[in-house]
């Protein structure tokens, strides 16, 4: 998921309690609860809340969340397949049968048997992906390749031939991404990989961390994201079809947020691509985000009390052994620490900013922001692609969350401008 993509899931998801004193069944819990809300059996479902998600989404705010659910997905249905993934707490991932489609929940449940997390994940694609049209699957070929000690496992597109090809490294945005960074029924990634392995670019994309291993301890985005892209730029050093002179990092969302850092501390990245790279506070985006989706979709509007918490997270005492919001405190001030802009200014390598005018999510201020801080970088480029969304997927009429769940590709543009950045002579 993109940078704060499910926005919807930090409004509902609360700290996790963990103690475990009584033998419980997490799974039945989750099922029932998710069958509390279809059936719209509300209190019993918030009878089932621990204290911290009691607090972060009231009685009176059940119905509107699920309502908001429904006009995607559909009516409720029933539930489908449920898979817990052990821990304390232990998160159980649900699938809910709606009308239109099916959708990914993920329920967190403490050793009590209290729910203390709830998490839409969207909805699941039934329909198979496709190529785009501009992919040739003839010129490349695709092997496995495991990254970082997780071995977590990657994908890596190699175009047909000797080489030495110039290759790139992709980091999705925040959640936990897979590898194609699949959301409803497109897969972004998998694209680009297609799109620039047919334009004889090697490409490597792997799923977070937290997707291959939920228990993973994430301290900070170091541990999240950043020592596994390191993991993934030497592991492409090892092949001798690319060029390991031109080994370049391409960041969605808080994936391009991080490219800077990423490569202010690794020598072996040539250069850097930013999709939709945000230069905000995170708390303060949280706020702007679900402000302007209570404007087109009849989402809630944040509360004064939840923008205490955003606000907090950008600013003020923050003990980093509490969780705010499913990450440790220690996540939030890692960030504090952190000026993508600033970082960026100090990087001689080239540098290429990409934002799509449609996007609510990292908005137009954020691009106009590295314009302007980046004005006098030699190797700095931009380009701004007036019909596409956060996912740089084309859209139309009012930005709203409901046009993710088209089908859709990433657009040719932007797959022919990063093969030419990366393949530029230098």
């Amino acid at each position: 998921m993109s940078f704060a993509a499910g926005i919807l899931a930090l409004l509902v998801l609360a700290d996790p309690t963990p103690a475990a004193v009584t033998p419980v069944d997490p799974t039945a819990i989750a099922r029932l609860t998710l069958e509390d809300l279809g059936a719209g059996r509300f209190d019993r479902a918030f009878a089932r809340f621990d204290p911290t998600l009691q607090a972060g989404l009231p009685l009176a705010k059940l119905p509107v969340v699920w309502r908001h659910i429904e006009a995607q997905l559909g009516t409720f249905v029933g539930t489908g397949k449920v898979e817990a993934q052990p821990g304390d707490p232990v998160q159980v991932r649900v699938l809910g049968r709606f009308s239109k489609s099916d959708g990914n929940f993920l329920v967190v449940v403490d050793g009590q048997g209290r729910v203390a997390g709830f998490w839409f994940r969207g909805p699941v694609s039934h329909d198979e992906w496709t190529p785009p049209s501009y992919s040739h699957q003839a010129n490349f070929v695709e092997w496995r390749v495991e990254v970082g000690e997780k071995k977590l496992p990657g994908t890596l597109s190699l175009p047909e031939g000797v080489g030495p090809f110039p290759a790139v490294v992709l980091i999705g945005g925040s959640g936990s991404p897979d590898g194609d960074e699949t959301y409803g029924p497109n897969r972004i990634f998998k694209d680009l990989a297609f799109g620039l392995a047919s334009r004889d670019v090697a490409v490597l994309r792997f799923p977070r961390r937290a997707l291959v291993d939920p228990g993973s301890k994430v301290p900070t985005v170091r541990e999240e994201v950043m020592d596994d892209v390191d993991a993934a730029v030497e592991a492409l050093t090892r092949w001798h079809q690319v060029d390991r002179r031109r080994i370049y990092l391409v960041g969605h969302s808080l994936g391009g947020t991080l490219a800077p850092r990423i490569a202010a501390g690794d020598s072996k990245v040539a250069g850097i691509v930013l999709l939709a790279g945000a230069n905000e506070p995170f708390g303060a985006m949280l706020i702007r985000q679900t402000r302007y989706l209570a404007t087109v979709n009849g989402q809630p509007a944040p509360t004064a009390e939840q923008e205490a918490v955003f606000h907090g997270l950008d600013e003020g005492p923050l003990d980093p052994n509490a969780r705010v919001m499913g990450a440790p405190g220690s996540y939030f001030l890692d960030l504090r620490t952190y000026d993508p802009l600033k970082t960026a200014q100090k990087l001689t390598i080239p540098i290429f900013i990409l934002q799509g005018e449609r996007d609510y999510q990292v908005d137009l201020a954020n691009y106009d922001r590295w314009k302007k801080g980046l004005m006098g970088h030699l190797n700095a480029r931009f380009k701004l692609y007036p019909s596409l969304n956060h996912f740089f997927i084309k859209g139309e009429g009012t930005p709203s969350p409901a046009e993710y769940d088209r089908p859709g590709h990433l657009a040719v543009a932007v797959v022919n401008d990063i093969a030419s950045f990366v393949t530029a002579k230098r």
